[in-house]
């Protein structure tokens, strides 16, 4: 098994491990289908990111992302930021779980890496 493949097991894995009961109604409170809950992260991590920058006077705005786009009523596209491309690969299969788990959906995932940032990676997501 390749190391890609490995951590998209291993974040499916985690999703289905830990999205039971209370966890689960917490996640579905996130949104009504992938798209609502995608956005409503992406305004989180806005939140947090803007909390963290207003606490941290010292250090400049990071240039974390997460960002989320509806390309149409099928098609959604995520950008984000990490300095650890494993994390990447965990997303990819935590991703698929919430997708099956959540909202009873079967998505394919395409992953891109930038060649000119190597820290910032494109989701395409099919549902």
């Amino acid at each position: 098994i390749n190391e890609s493949d490995f951590f998209d097991k291993l974040g499916q894995e985690l999703i289905s491990t830990c999205c039971t009961d209370r966890m689960e109604r917490a996640f579905k409170c996130l949104g009504g289908n992938l798209e609502e809950f995608l956005a409503t992260l992406d305004g989180v991590h806005d939140v947090l990111k803007y909390q963290e920058n207003s606490n941290d006077e010292d250090h400049p705005e990071s240039e974390a992302a997460f960002i989320c786009n509806a390309l149409d009523d099928s098609h959604l596209h995520l950008d984000f930021t990490t300095e650890r491309p494993a994390v990447a690969y965990l997303l990819v299969g935590s991703l698929k779980a919430v997708a099956k788990i959540l909202y009873f959906t079967d998505v394919e995932i395409t992953m891109t890496r930038s060649s000119d940032d190597k820290r910032h990676f494109s989701l395409f997501l099919l549902a």
